[in-house]
Parts: structure tokens; sequence; C-alpha cells
């Protein structure tokens, strides 16, 4: 901004005070006070919807410290991370229809979306509200400053744009600085994968402009939902001299991504030699970080141009993708890519396209989590300029199958310096095995959480895909079985338990760094989380195989309530008098028992049905409050699930012919509007393959509504 005021620049007042960065000084970290109003810097903001910007450096911005969600949080200065910390629901004292800014307009039909982005200057915001697809017909190229805004956030879908000619060319195209296209549905012609469709594409990005791509669902394109170019133009067939190295960037220069295309589900661009997800070409690095990516012949490309490359971090790619079909052969082709520069000389009798020469200058593949098993997750069909990094990935594949890379006639044997390949982890099990549940994002419906080992990813309600909630790896990872839930500090979200150490450590929400609550040496199978006293706030439980004991809040010390030999291991958890605490279950002498929160001593319910609690399941599934005991019985190749109302009754059937044991069942929680717990599962059903049954099954959720019957619940894929 280099110190120019711009229009729709606002000031924050408290009273006859101006709310600003402490100092005038804008880092990670610095409070914002209260200062007399003075117009500097430090007290001058950008508004664009859901961010508050400082407007002379537009890398920063205000949100609340450690994404706390309680009362009296501070409010401190931090990097534009897209992350729901820095995001801010405006919402008028003087009329529902009043905007924060006269920048601030509507468009609900094509004809006012074309002429409110025509009409567009710096600062302008338009918020695309309608029911039904808009349909520009036209390019529209958005000036400088601008934001265009959809309301996609936790189920709302958003507005959608749908661009639905066979056309040549982008819908839109970024013409200037610090554009920003957010919250919308952007949806091309076809998913189809003829190679003879257009290349369509969603959105066009100049390498030259900072621009923010952020939270969108692309799909549907057949040339590229995301297209990122520079200005490196040539013809590598006639011009084969310019496909040289220039003068190597800088470590800073690589990391100065002007074009951030960020938390965005990339689906179904499926066109056979075209199909990507995102495209970097020309010149074009972008950063691409926290997107989910599914069904995408390429979830990322690059023509392998001098000046291209990419840095694609902690990215999550699902198992489907089309199908490729050329010279007779069939095949799934890989994730991330980059181009070589070569044209097609023949090999092997065949014409092979893009494969030796250059293949770009830098792409930086790191903290992504590949789930597909029938494709490689990059390929290197060239030698980059300066280096392609793959490092701390976690994928299904193995090194060889995950990777592949062209071998230069002049260098045949490794090791290769312009490869790099560390900290990986190949043949991960599937991560999606096992999901945590809780409210992330704060709107009172259950949502379902993915660790993967290098970010954690929530589901809203369990039906919308997979969004990034934390992607700092700086805060050390933990893996699914590492982590327990509960919500802290009473702000209605979901928090993130982990064991560091001595330290028992929070990420607040899912979302902020890890913050030390309190401090006691056991491994995390010994703890378990709930409301115990009934405050509102989840408690720790802990034994030692002696004695219980309870933290309240899991801040205060851990407290001696009970004398009992059972581990945490051999207990289960739930509410079964309805007085809104959590009850400990066992087996103990013969019978089911409980002791009620609160409580010091063991209360029957009845003689043990089962004498372990390791294939029992404790779930309100009758919706009357209290808990019931449910388990599974195989019968063949299939479960039936069974139940136990409140731990009292024998056992009653509650759905026959599951593929799964209840006790492995991805999550079991509410997820519809029906009283009682359901079980989401993947459905499937069992082939014989040379006489032997292979159960195979589906990549959506099915939801077992109070445990009984079945239905889709997810709208897309989820693995």
């Amino acid at each position: 901004m280099n110190g120019v005021r711009r229009a729709h620049e606002v000031q924050l007042h408290a009273g006859d005070k101006c709310i600003g960065a402490a100092g005038n000084f804008m880092a990670p970290g610095v409070p914002l006070v209260l200062q007399n109003c003075d117009g500097s810097a430090g007290q001058t903001f950008a508004l664009d919807g859901d961010s508050i910007i400082f407007a002379r450096d537009r890398a920063f911005v205000v949100e609340v410290k450690n994404a706390r969600g309680q009362n009296g949080t501070p409010l401190v200065v931090g990097e534009r991370n897209l992350d729901d910390s820095e995001f801010w629901s405006f919402t008028a004292t003087d009329g529902p229809n009043t905007r924060p800014t006269s920048g601030f307009v509507r468009a609900s039909n094509a004809w006012e979306f074309i002429w409110q982005v025509q009409q567009a200057r710096w600062g302008t915001v338009i918020e695309v509200e309608s029911e039904w697809p808009i349909e520009p017909r036209m390019t529209l190229n958005i000036p400088a400053g601008v934001t265009i805004r959809g309301d996609r956030r936790g189920l709302a879908p958003g507005a959608e744009l749908h661009w639905s000619d066979f056309t040549e060319g982008p819908m839109l195209a970024i013409e200037g600085n610090h554009v920003r296209i957010t919250g919308l549905r952007l949806r091309g012609p076809s998913r189809s994968t003829d190679s003879g469709l257009p290349t369509s594409i969603g959105i066009l990005a100049n390498e030259n402009f900072f621009s923010i791509i952020d939270h969108n669902e692309l799909s549907d394109w057949p040339g590229h939902a995301v297209d990122v170019k520079g200005d490196l133009t040539f013809d590598r067939c006639k011009e084969p001299e310019k496909a040289v190295c220039p003068p190597q960037r800088s470590i800073e220069e690589f990391y100065l991504n002007r074009v951030r295309v960020a938390r965005n589900f990339i689906h179904h661009n499926r066109r056979q030699e075209r199909g990507y997800g995102i495209f970097a070409g020309e010149g074009g690095f972008p950063l691409i970080e926290g997107n989910t990516f599914v069904s995408n012949r390429h979830a990322i490309a690059g023509d392998g141009r001098p000046r291209t490359g990419y840095r694609a971090q902690f990215n999550l790619v699902l198992s489907d993708s089309p199908t490729q079909h050329k010279h007779g052969w069939s095949w799934h082709t890989h994730d991330f890519d980059m181009h070589g520069t070569d044209c097609g000389d023949g090999w092997g009798g065949l014409e092979i396209d893009w494969l030796g020469g250059l293949a770009g200058e830098y792409m930086g593949i790191k903290w992504n989590t590949f789930l597909s098993t029938n494709r490689e997750n990059f390929d290197l069909r060239g030698v980059p300029c300066y280096m392609a990094e793959f490092h701390g990935n976690v994928s299904r594949m193995s090194r060889g199958g995950a990777i592949n890379f062209y071998i230069p006639p002049w260098d045949l044997s490794p090791p290769y310096p312009w490869l790099s390949v560390e900290g990986n982890k190949f043949e991960a099990p599937d991560p999606t095995e096992r999901l945590g549940v809780g409210d992330f994002d704060g709107d009172g419906k259950t949502d379902t959480f993915l660790a993967t080992g290098t970010a954690w990813y929530y589901a809203p309600g369990g039906q919308a895909e997979w969004r990034i909630l934390n992607d700092s790896y700086k805060a050390g990872w933990k893996k699914f079985d590492e982590l327990l839930f509960g919500d802290f500090d009473s702000d209605g979200r979901t928090d993130v338990f982990a064991q560091r150490g001595r330290d028992w450590v929070v990420s607040w929400g899912g979302i902020s760094p890890w913050e030390k609550i309190n401090e006691h040496a056991a491994p995390i199978s010994d703890y378990h989380t709930g409301d115990f006293n009934g405050d509102g706030r989840d408690d720790v439980f802990y034994s030692d195989g002696y004695q219980w004991f309870l933290s309240s809040g899991g801040t205060a010390p851990l407290t001696p309530f009970a004398q009992a030999g059972h581990r945490t291991p051999d207990l289960r958890f739930g509410d079964f008098n309805a007085d809104g605490k959590t009850d400990i279950f066992g087996v103990d002498e013969g019978y089911w028992k409980v002791v009620y929160g609160g409580e010091s001593y063991w209360t029957r319910l009845r003689p043990a049905l089962a004498d372990k609690v390791n294939d029992l399941v404790v779930a309100d599934f009758i919706g009357d409050g209290r808990a019931d005991v449910a388990s599974s019985t195989r019968d063949g190749l299939y479960h039936d699930w069974r139940i136990s109302s409140d731990g009292m009754s024998n056992w009653a059937p509650l759905r026959n012919n599951a593929i799964a044991a209840l006790t492995a069942v991805p999550a079991i929680s509410q997820f519809d509007a029906r009283a009682g717990a359901d079980v989401l599962f993947w459905p499937g059903q069992y082939a014989f393959d040379m006489g032997r049954p292979v159960l195979r099954e589906e990549n959506y959720f099915d939801i077992a509504s109070s445990g009984t019957g079945s239905a889709r619940h997810s709208r897309h894929d989820m693995r």
C-alpha cells in the first residue's frame, strides 16, 4: 500500500478511542489496545466481509489470541492464514440491511453480478446471494482491491456461479493486486473425461498480482479450476532455445507467492489431457495450501517452463480419480505433476509429449496427505532448474509407487541433486478408519475429525467435505490415538487435548498451537474427557489402577474421588441417569455397574451381558437422554448390532447385516435431527474373487440413524 489511503478504509472506535496495534507495530502477537485516534497505519483497516485487515500491510489481520472463544480474550495482530481465528461476523445494530462500508454491494442474479463487477473499484466487496445458479456467460475481469464473496460456511453450500456454455477461457480473470474470491461455488460446464471438450477455466490468476482464492468449491472444469499464469510465453517446439534456466531466485523469492489458493474443495475436473485442479504455467508460482482434492485428472499440474513452480502444503488428496485412455491403455494419472518441456519425438514407437527437458524451477511438496492406492502422488517429467522437494508427506503408496521422475540420459546414476525426498511416511494406514467427533466450528452440530499425521481436518456435520482445521506442523503433530476431545473453556467449540511429556496441552477449537493447561505424567490411554461435575466444561478423568482422579476443566489439580482397580481402557463413559453429568461404566463382580457423576461408589445396573468392555459401545441410541450399551455379533460375513437399553435390559436387535462391528465404524454421535446417537459407516458389500469373499466399500458415509436403517449422509467422497 506504501502509505497511500484507499477507498473504504476504516477505523474501529471504542468510545472516543481507536483500536490499534500497540506501538503502531504490526507483527504476530502484538496486542491491540485503545489509543488516541490519529489515523496511523496501526489504526487503519480494510474489511472484506469476514476479515479485519491492516490496510497498509495486508499480510496482517486482527484475530483473537490463541483462537480462544471466551469473552474477554485479547485481540492481537495475526498473520493472514485464512483460518477461523481471524474471521468475524459483522452484524449491524441499526438494521439488517446496513453493511460495514459503502463499498459492500450485493448481487442476486447474473445481470446484477456482471454490473457490479464492471463497476467495482478498490474496496468494493461484492456479496453474491442467490438460491439459484448465476450464469455470467462472459469472462469478467476483476480489478484491484475487489473481493467477491459467497456465504459458503459450515453446511451452507454458498452461492453458485455456473459457466454453462462450452466456452474457451476463464469465467473470472484477476486483473489487479489484492483481489479475493471466497466462499463461492464455481461450477464449469462438464465433468466428462472427453478430450474434445474446450479448455474452460474457472479462475485465471496473474502471477504479477497478489490475490487470494479461498474457501470455494470448484468443480466440473474441463480445463483448469484455477489457472495461475506468468509472462513467460513461448512455443517450446518452435522455440526450444528459450527453455533455459534463468538466474536462480533467492530462497526468499521461493516463499514470495503472490497467488494464494487456500482451503478450497476442488473436485471432478476430469477431462482427459487437461482436467487440472490447479495449473501453474508460463512462470506462474502459486502457494497451494490446505485444499481438499478428489477426482481430478491432476490435482496440481505445471507446464515445465523455466520460472514455473509451486509450493503445495497441507493438502488432502482423496482416493478417487478419473480413468484415462490412450494408445489402448487405461490408467489413473498422478496427483501432483510438473511437465517437461520437450516435444514428443517418439519413445517405444509412441509419441510421448512433455517428457524430458526442463521441468519448472522449484516445487515444494510438503506435509500433504495422499489417500490413493492406484496411482503416483508426484510425477516429475523433466529436470527442474533448482529442485523438487517431496518432504513430510503421508502416502498410502510405497516410495517407488508414490514418486516417479524422469532420468536424463546424461545422468543415469543417483544421486539426483534436483530431487529431495525426506521425512515422508509411505505405506501409511488409511487414516479415515478412525475419526473423532465434536463441534469444531461452534454451530451446534456434530462434526467429524480426521488426523492424517500431517494435519487435522474436519467435516461440518459429517456431511460436507473435509476442511483443514490446523496446518501448523510446528505445533508438533499427534496421531489420532494420541488425542482426546472436549470443550475445556465452555465456548461451544470442541478442543483437542494431548499429552507432551508431563504437559497437558490443548489446541483451542483444534485451530490454535498447543497451549499448556496442566501437567501430569501418564500415557494418554489412562485419561478420558467428559463433564463429570455438570458445570458445562469438560474435565479430565485419570485412573492409575488403584485410584480414580478428576481434574475439573482440565486445569485444576487431579483430585482423588474413588478407589477402584479398573484402568481407563477397561471402562466406558456416558450419562446413564440423564442428569447432564458423565458417568463411569464397568464390569465388576459379574455385574454391569455405574459410578454416577459426582459419586464415588458403584451402583449395579444388571448382571453382565458381556464380561469385558472391549466389544461394547456406550451411547444414547434411543434418544431419551440416558446412555445405552450396544454390541455386535458376527453372523457369517456380516454383523448384527444389538442394544441393552440404559444398560439394564436384555439384548434387543438394533441393526442386522451390517458390514462392520460397532466398535469398528468410523464415528458414533448424534448427526441428524432425530434424537439419539447415529452411526456413520462406509457402505459396501461382499463380492467373491476366486471363491474368496472380498469386501468392497464405498468412499462416502452412510448413516444408521439411532443405530438403525441406512441412508447416504455425506455429500461427497470422504476418503
